[in-house]
């Protein structure tokens, strides 16, 4: 996000003062983590009201479908987030700022119709009721555009922007399961609609962060393909993204299949939970 970065760098700068520097070194922690901050919190909320409300089966599956959303959402996108990085570089490098939009638009496309593909089949294997599944993959979907989304903000000065997105989009996430999980104004209590409920907040992130994006860029331009073909072009690229990402999240994979437990989908409680506090407690570094 080197946009954002001289931002920050430029108010620490012009500033000056402790306060300052803790505040652009805060902002760049919710700016780079910010979903993993929202969503660490959110879930620790949610895990301290909805057990009131829930049986512990709808909970699990609930809490195991956003963890899996997250997971398998950062090792798919990461396989073409370096070589879509690279050539949005490019771009830039050589002032086509009217071709940036186009190619964010054709790559949210492919990317977005390869995640459903993927989200459909994981549902049928996983065995997954209807409801469920239609709002798993609407969760896996708008969480990969996110990522997606993360590569061109880093060409703008937005940090505001992506900062009101997150806490948006977290604040009505919480809000909206809350209701979901207490069964208020009807809402059914289970993990479909909790999972959907979900989505929304996160929908409101996705839908914020490209009108972040829309606002700082050119509009105009023919459809980029060649966004698309960087995958091609920097193969390496590709693959470091795409093993950067799994070795994450490899480990709890293997806890989840040697040790897990869940109904549908199987999950670690103890390990997972570990797992997000502990990237939490490094965002400061």
């Amino acid at each position: 996000m080197a946009g954002i970065g001289f931002e920050l760098r430029r108010l620490i700068r012009d500033e000056g003062g402790l306060i300052s520097r803790v505040r652009g070194y805060a902002i760049a922690s919710l700016v780079s983590s910010g979903p993993w901050i929202v969503t660490i919190i959110g879930l620790v909320c949610i895990s301290v009201t909805a057990p009131a409300f829930l049986d512990r089966d709808t909970y699990e599956s609930f809490r195991a479908i956003i963890t899996y959303a997250f997971a398998f959402s950062l090792i798919a996108v990461g396989a073409v987030q370096m070589s879509f990085t690279r050539r949005a570089a490019d771009l830039l490098y050589d002032k086509q700022y009217d071709r940036l939009l186009p190619a964010l638009a054709y790559g949210s496309k492919v990317v977005a119709i390869a995640q459903i593909t993927i989200g459909i089949v994981f549902c049928v294997l996983a065995g997954l009721p209807a409801p469920l599944a239609i709002a798993s993959v609407s969760l896996y979907v708008v969480i990969s555009l996110t990522w997606l989304a993360l590569i061109w903000l880093g060409a703008t000065k937005e940090h505001k922007s992506v900062l009101r997105a997150y806490l948006w989009g977290g604040l009505v996430s919480f809000t909206a399961v809350s209701l979901s999980a207490g069964g208020i104004w009807g809402i059914d209590q289970s993990a479909a609609s909790m999972v959907g409920a979900y989505a929304l907040g996160q929908g409101l992130t996705l839908i914020l962060l490209l009108r972040a994006v829309v606002r700082s860029l050119d509009l105009g331009g023919v459809e980029d393909t060649s966004i698309v073909h960087s995958v091609r072009s920097y193969p390496r690229l590709a693959l470091v993204g795409l093993f950067y990402n799994a070795a994450i999240w490899a480990d709890q994979i293997i806890f989840w299949s040697v040790d897990g437990v869940g109904s549908y989908v199987r999950f670690h409680p103890l390990y997972d939970t570990c797992k997000f506090l502990a990237y939490a407690s490094v965002i400061p570094a």
